[in-house]
């Protein structure tokens, strides 16, 4: 997964980072979802702290990330901030192969005449 535009250059390495740890979880599509839209609420609210410890039982590489970030809330909502682009892009690519099937999933074309 790549990082939109609202992310630094600089910050590319933790959404990377970060994409791994969802993809090593294999995050269900309805989880995706769900965390998606806690991780919204929770950053439109600005309490960050809570959601974090409840991602890091799912995803055992965030803890050094959330300990790193301490109680610093914008250091705490950066991490969400990806989290949730990362979760939502998820769910919607779910969402979007359910509706257009891939290439590779398609049957391959029939030989003809023989």
């Amino acid at each position: 997964m790549v990082p939109g535009c609202s992310f630094a250059e600089a910050e590319r390495a933790q959404f990377e980072e970060l994409s791994e740890m969802v993809t090593r979880a294999n995050i269900t599509h309805t989880d995706a979802q769900r965390f998606s839209e806690e991780s919204q609420r929770a950053i439109s609210l600005g309490t960050y702290a809570r959601l974090l410890e409840k991602l890091t039982e799912r995803l055992s590489g965030l803890l050094p990330m959330q300990v790193a970030a301490g109680k610093n809330l914008g250091a705490q909502r950066r991490i969400l901030l990806k989290l949730q682009t990362i979760f939502a892009a998820l769910a919607t690519a779910h969402r979007t192969s359910a509706e257009y099937p891939i290439a590779s999933k398609l049957p391959p074309p029939r030989a003809e005449g023989g």
